[in-house]
C-alpha cells in the first residue's frame, strides 16, 4: 500500500464519506441508484482533485510525472463517462458516456505503456493472458448482442479490448514492481464493474442489482488506480 500524505488522506476520506453518507441517508431513490446524483458528482470531483493533486506532487519531466498526468487525464474522461452512464439510458448518453470512458482507458494504456517502456517477460505474459481472456469475453458478448446493430457491437468489442489491455498492463507492472499492487487490484475491479455495466445494457430488461454491482466495483477500482500515483512517487524516491 503506498504511503499517502495528509492532503491525500483528507481527499480520500471526503470521497468515501460522500458515498457512504449518500447511501445511508438517501431518500426516495429508485432501486437502481445507490446515492443521489449530486453525491455521485461531488465524490467524483473529490476523486479528480486527488488524482490531479498527485500529479502536482511529481517533478516535471520525470517518469512519475508522465505517469501521473496520464492517469489524471484518463480518470477525468473515465469519470465523466461514468457520470453520463449513471443517468437515464438514452442512446445519446450511452454514446458519449462510453466514448469518454474509452478515451480515458486509452490514456490509461498510454500512461502504463510509457512507464518504463521496455516491457519484460512477466508484463508481456500478463498482457497476453488478459487479452486472451478478453477475446473470449468479446465473443460471448457478441453472441449475447446479436440483436444489436453492427456499429454498437463493434464499439462494445473495442471498449472491452481497451479494458482488458488496461488490466493486462496494470497487473503486469505489479508483477515486476509489487508496490503497484493497488494498480493491479484497481484495474481488475474496474474491469469487473464495466463488464457488469455492459452486461446490464445487453439484457432485454434492466436489472438494478447488476447496475449497483457495477458501481460498487467501479468506484473503489478508480480510487486504487489513482493511489498508484503515490506508488510511482515512492518507487522513484
Amino acid at each position: 500500500m503506498p504511503v499517502l500524505d495528509f492532503i491525500a488522506w483528507v481527499l480520500l476520506v471526503i470521497w468515501a464519506a460522500l458515498l457512504v453518507g449518500g447511501f445511508l441517508f438517501r431518500r426516495s431513490l429508485t432501486a437502481d441508484r445507490l446515492v443521489p446524483p449530486w453525491v455521485h458528482a461531488a465524490s467524483t470531483l473529490a476523486l479528480l482533485f486527488l488524482a490531479w493533486y498527485g500529479y502536482f506532487l511529481t517533478r516535471p519531466g520525470t517518469d512519475s510525472a508522465r505517469y501521473a498526468l496520464g492517469l489524471a487525464a484518463g480518470l477525468t474522461f473515465a469519470a465523466s463517462g461514468g457520470l453520463l452512464l449513471a443517468g437515464p439510458a438514452t442512446p445519446m448518453r450511452m454514446r458519449f458516456g462510453f466514448s469518454a470512458s474509452a478515451l480515458g482507458h486509452l490514456l490509461f494504456i498510454v500512461s502504463l505503456a510509457r512507464f518504463e517502456p521496455a516491457l519484460d517477460s512477466p508484463r508481456w505474459i500478463a498482457l497476453c493472458l488478459w487479452l486472451a481472456i478478453g477475446s473470449l469475453v468479446c465473443r460471448a458478448m457478441l453472441t449475447q448482442a446479436r440483436g444489436l446493430e453492427p456499429r454498437p457491437a463493434t464499439a462494445t468489442v473495442v471498449y472491452l479490448l481497451l479494458l482488458f489491455t488496461t488490466t493486462g498492463l496494470g497487473t503486469g507492472l505489479a508483477l515486476t514492481r509489487p508496490l503497484f499492487g493497488t494498480l493491479a487490484a484497481g484495474t481488475v475491479l474496474l474491469l469487473l464493474g464495466e463488464l457488469s455495466l455492459l452486461t446490464q445494457r445487453l439484457l432485454p430488461r434492466r436489472t438494478p442489482s447488476i447496475g449497483n454491482a457495477a458501481r460498487l466495483l467501479r468506484w473503489p477500482g478508480l480510487v486504487l488506480i489513482v493511489l498508484s500515483v503515490w506508488s510511482a512517487l515512492q518507487d522513484f524516491a
